[in-house]
């Protein structure tokens, strides 16, 4: 299924739109081009004309952990547009911090990390909502998960 864009106004209508341009990682520019579903896990869409390009700053993400719920391992991915450091720190739902997953340097690209369900001193935690949390140099980045004995 190919992506299609629309301008909404308000409740009375919307308007097709077909003017946009789709970054293409491999060659570092944007290119007219379509997004198509399951393709790609993210893209970075301009509207409006050609012209000049802003100087982007591609940022992080962080993907949801699978499996969640979990019982007591889990998977955090995260993907870095660039080299750069990075914390990933694992919080209560109070959020006190339980364990600090990785935190130094990170290259470009997709990075996967194991979470044992345990915290800082190697003990299992309990059933309950956990949050995970991304710091890098540009922003941080946020998710829950849930662990069910």
């Amino acid at each position: 299924t190919v992506f299609t864009f629309q301008i909404v106004y308000g409740r009375s209508g919307s308007v097709p739109f077909n003017n946009y341009t789709v970054y293409n990682e491999k060659i570092g520019d944007f290119i007219k081009d379509n997004i198509i579903a399951n393709r790609q896990k993210y893209s970075i869409v301009k509207f409006g004309k050609q012209g000049e390009h802003e100087n982007n700053i591609l940022l992080p993400i962080l993907f949801g952990n699978h499996p969640n719920p979990f019982n007591p391992t889990t998977t955090i991915s995260f993907y870095l547009p660039n080299e750069q450091t990075v914390e990933l720190i694992i919080y209560n739902i109070k959020g006190q911090k339980i364990k600090t997953l990785y935190s130094g340097f990170a290259d470009v690209g997709e990075h996967t990390i194991t979470w044992f369900g345990n915290d800082a001193n190697e003990k299992q935690v309990s059933s309950g909502i956990y949050l995970y949390k991304l710091k890098t140099n540009h922003k941080e980045l946020t998710r829950k998960m849930l662990m069910l004995k």
